[in-house]
């Protein structure tokens, strides 16, 4: 009896346990049906928001197949620089910045050979020029390329006249002086305007004399050198004076009775066959034989420098790959142009002068010339990058406090002597343009003002408040409005700055700013251990010191130092941008179109982000333009689709600073207008979220 109780019992453990399992079974089976409808059933608002990012990739896949331009395309380095802390940014920037001397992808670097050599070749032809008796280099671009191009023409030549030879550098801005400072986008499609001022800038060369031209375009895009390159060629091929009479009368500029010969060299940062394709303006009626695009003169140019062992046409177009904010060409671009301008021309000064290389490697090597120079200026500026580097924190700390201040409605005020104050300028007068900032934002000043800066037009300030840069100046028209949401910064970039009374005054100016105004003051120095103050750092908000092997070229030229603070104003007034929302992922989108290149730039990115082909993208720009939501509204004889592209560009651009906000809102309002808001709609949006991303967001979970 016991024996059968104890198997009963058993029996009906082994029933309740098989029903438990049973039970917990049937209840993980509907829970993991439950999770899988969740994960492969999406609500409506998932479905919009999964197809956008579907969309965005199918339109990246589409870039890929027409092959964007390296300068135009996003580096994946900095996906996410829109979301990291100011720290992690300067890493970033860091990492995008390394590709300058590693190179990018398969592409040539400044480290192959092919480059390297052609740089030697210019070098040589330059010193050859500061040797003759009335040949020029003019050193020509647009927007950060022309400032560039001024601020090595001014310092070479400073070196060349205290060394008793004849200043032979010569500059070109298109839009003239003032667009060193304030960006003048529209003269740099202006093919017929290039050649009247390289003409303006060369009127003492003539024949038997040389004139090298050096466009520097970092897309291989600016119309501006395209003009001056293609006139190049064409005074090259012209075999008589009937040839050069017929050009002048074609194009309608006046020709001198007596040209100079010419040498063509091409700067930019994309391979040749990536050159921009796209007709220019100005060059619309011309015959099919002649140059209508970019890519026609790149490969025109190409072609010439190949025709030839003794080729006096060169192209210097390493790849460094996609800029850290896409397409912003003031940061990598700019870098890179000031590393070859002063490898190939600083060398041939210190050949010709017989000024040593502080750099050079083997000291006691005096069958090193001008053209093994090159190989030293470019190892030591890499030198140089990894130095600037070190002091990472420090950058992100003063990134942060300038962020914070724009953020706060506040401004960045650089202060420097000569250089250092031409380089704050220089990376102030890029905000408008890249991120659609207000003029006043960031300004530099400079001591002396234009006359110190040595711009060939003189003193300009009297044009307007904007103009007024000397250190004199800023205090008499800005001390008096500093309060606790500006930020002011004292640089130096020279040789034994601390003992420099003009270095003094800036420090004690932004000591002052601090203990008076309550404004978040720091310092920037940037040299050899000898130049570096090492005293009075308590009284700055946050004293950044990059300590340099070798801050000077040769005695006279601190171009290692130039480069350092370059790099570091660069991540500053980028991470500060970035803090304030003016950069989604890594395109900078609160702008308009200021020029053709960036025309179209705006049109690729409507369609990017609002996931539209082109067609619709470009019908969303005009509307963000004329602020309609029905293109026929708009007034004129000329319907909207037949008007030329400058014309559209003239409506979009802002005459000042009062019109600025017209100008931030033109390419968020097109991307909002493309996702198919109307301009209320999207004005309200803009308000609302900001940053047009989340704005988008937002709208597509709805």
């Amino acid at each position: 009896m016991q024996k059968q109780l104890t198997l009963l019992c058993f029996i009906c453990v082994c029933v309740v346990c098989v029903y438990v399992v049973a039970i917990r079974f049937i209840l993980c089976i509907c829970v993991y049906t439950r999770l899988l409808r969740r994960i492969f059933t999406t609500t409506p608002q998932k479905q919009k928001k999964n197809r956008r990012y579907t969309k965005m990739a199918t339109v990246a896949n589409d870039n890929a197949k027409k092959e964007l331009p390296i300068t135009e395309r996003a580096n994946e380095l900095t996906d996410k620089l829109d979301i990291a802390t100011p720290l992690g940014m300067v890493r970033l920037l860091r990492g995008c910045d390394a590709q300058i001397f590693s190179g990018y992808r398969s592409y040539t670097s400044l480290a192959d050979v092919s480059i390297r050599d052609v740089m030697k070749k210019v070098s040589i032809a330059a010193r050859d020029i500061i040797l003759s008796n009335n040949s020029v280099v003019v050193m020509s671009g647009s927007g950060t390329s022309g400032r560039i191009a001024f601020l090595v023409a001014r310092n070479l030549n400073q070196v060349l006249f205290k060394n008793g030879l004849r200043p032979c550098f010569k500059y070109l801005c298109s839009g003239g002086d003032s667009a060193l400072l304030l960006s003048d986008e529209l003269p740099e499609d202006d093919t017929v305007g290039a050649v009247k001022d390289l003409l303006a800038v060369t009127p003492k060369q003539k024949k038997g004399d040389l004139v090298m031209v050096v466009g520097i375009t970092c897309g291989v895009s600016a119309p501006y050198v395209a003009g001056q390159i293609d006139f190049v060629l064409d005074m090259c091929d012209a075999k008589s004076e009937d040839d050069v009479k017929t050009w002048s009368e074609a194009n309608g500029v006046h020709l001198p009775t007596s040209l100079p010969n010419y040498s063509g060299v091409l700067v930019g940062f994309n391979p040749v066959r990536l050159a921009r394709d796209a007709t220019i303006e100005m060059w619309r009626n011309r015959p099919t034989s002649k140059s209508k695009t970019m890519l026609d003169v790149a490969m025109r140019l190409q072609q010439a420098a190949s025709s030839s062992s003794k080729a006096k046409h060169f192209i210097i177009n390493p790849v460094v790959g996609p800029e850290a904010v896409c397409a912003s060409s003031r940061m990598k671009g700019g870098s890179v142009t000031k590393v070859i301008l002063d490898a190939c021309f600083g060398s041939a000064v210190s050949d010709a002068t017989t000024l040593p290389l502080s750099c050079k490697i083997n000291q006691s090597d005096k069958s090193i010339n001008c053209d093994q120079y090159v190989d030293n200026i470019v190892s030591t500026m890499e030198e140089t990058y990894h130095r600037t580097y070190l002091v990472t924190e420090d950058i992100s700390k003063i990134l942060e406090g300038c962020g914070n201040s724009i953020g706060k409605k506040g401004h960045v005020y650089y202060l420097g002597k000569e250089s250092a104050g031409i380089l704050g300028f220089v990376d102030a007068s890029e905000m408008p343009d890249t991120y659609g900032a207000a003029f006043t934002e960031f300004r530099g000043f400079c001591t002396g003002g234009w006359v110190g800066a040595g711009a060939i037009e003189g003193d300009i300030s009297g044009r307007g408040s904007l103009y007024r840069i000397s250190i004199e100046q800023f205090m008499s028209d800005v001390y008096p409005t500093l309060n606790e949401n500006d930020s002011v910064i004292a640089l130096h970039a020279s040789r034994n700055s601390k003992d420099n009374k003009d270095d003094q005054y800036i420090d004690e100016v932004t000591m002052r700013a601090r203990k008076e105004k309550n404004t978040f003051a720091c310092r920037i120095q940037c040299g050899s251990e000898d130049d570096i103050d090492l005293t009075n750092s308590d009284f700055f908000n946050i004293d950044c010191k990059s300590i340099l092997k070798y801050p000077e070229i040769f005695q006279g030229y601190t171009a290692f130092s130039h480069f350092s603070l370059k790099l570091i104003l660069n991540a500053i007034s980028t991470g500060a941008q970035v803090m304030k929302g003016m950069v989604c992922r890594n395109h900078m989108i609160n702008t308009g179109p200021t020029n053709n290149k960036i025309y179209h730039r705006c049109i690729r990115l409507i369609s990017m982000f609002a996931n539209v082909d082109e067609k619709k993208a470009l019908l969303a720009l005009w509307k963000a333009i004329y602020h309609v939501d029905d293109l026929s509204q708009i007034d004129g004889d000329v319907p909207v689709d037949k008007r030329q592209i400058s014309d559209h560009i003239k409506v979009a651009t802002p005459s000042d600073d009062s019109d600025k906000e017209k100008e931030q809102q033109v390419l968020p309002l097109a991307i909002l207008l493309g996702a198919g808001m109307t301009i209320q709609e999207a004005l309200d949006a803009i308000v609302k979220y900001k940053i047009v991303n989340k704005a988008i967001d937002a709208i597509s979970s709805q």
